[in-house]
């Protein structure tokens, strides 16, 4: 299949082919074993092994998508979350003063935790949602359906009765159908992860600024706005392709007609 830029989508040498599966046990391995100690406990070196793995896989699936155009747009919508990120929060709470408060907690340790955890999850639940399910269902549905059912078990598989994560699960196999990559969708799915998993710190949970909720609870909140944010989006961008693509679609049909009349 063709990426949105139009470039084919090279395929894995065997040796690649052999990293990339090794590389993605071994991450479901670790994960599945730094699941029993909570973030503030977990082995250093456990965390520099995973995060490790993470970047192996992650340069893997960069090479395979065979980027060209579309990669500048994927980079410009996460560039977005980011930014959009920092303008909500800036709204919220005094950013210098939350910076910090949280300089006074955060160390390297932590931090390399958190990104290793986020961008593994990304990379797991990106893979097996977007990749594997929809491929599996499309053998025996059309693309809607499968795209359909893959983001109903993504919302399953989360446990909850939020139905913006039927949503974000639904903009981002569209994302990754549109520009053929998991590469935006991965580091979307990792920058909320980050944050998720920063407010499940202890010391992060019972950090207070001055009027103001919980620090856990405003990078939850602001977290979630950018998503939506973002799914809004993307839906917009979809249905602005679909009229325009209708109205060419039109247009060159009834161009098409005149030109037949007029030539009688």
């Amino acid at each position: 299949m063709l990426t949105e830029s139009g470039i084919e989508p090279r395929s894995f040498t065997k040796i690649e082919k052999l990293i990339f599966l090794s590389g993605l046990s071994s991450i479901l391995i670790l994960r599945i074993i730094l699941a029993s100690y909570s973030i503030e406990e977990m082995p250093l070196a456990g965390a520099n092994l995973l995060m490790a793995f993470d970047v192996i896989v992650f340069a893997l699936i960069l090479k395979k998508c065979n980027l060209g155009k579309s990669f500048i747009v994927e980079c410009v919508l996460v560039t977005a979350y980011i930014f959009l990120f920092g303008f909500l929060l800036s709204t919220l709470v005094n950013l210098p003063e939350l910076f910090v408060a949280l300089e006074k907690l955060f160390t390297l340790k932590l931090l390399v935790t958190v990104a290793a955890l986020a961008l593994a999850a990304g990379i797991l639940e990106e893979l097996l949602f977007r990749k594997i399910l929809i491929d599996f269902f499309l053998k025996g549905m059309s693309l809607k359906w499968a795209v359909f059912w893959s983001s109903f078990a993504f919302f399953f598989a989360h446990f909850t009765f939020n139905p913006f994560m039927f949503l974000a699960a639904v903009a981002y196999a569209y994302m990754a159908l549109r520009f053929r990559s998991l590469v935006a969708v991965i580091l979307l799915h990792g920058l909320y992860d980050f944050s998720g998993f920063l407010s499940m710190v202890n010391v992060i949970q019972q950090l207070h600024l001055k009027n103001s909720p919980p620090v856990s609870d405003l990078l939850r909140g602001v977290n979630g706005l950018c998503d939506m944010a973002l799914v809004f989006t993307v839906f917009l961008f979809y249905v602005s392709t679909w009229i325009v693509k209708n109205f060419k679609t039109r247009h060159t049909k009834y161009t098409q007609k005149w030109k037949v009349i007029f030539d009688d």
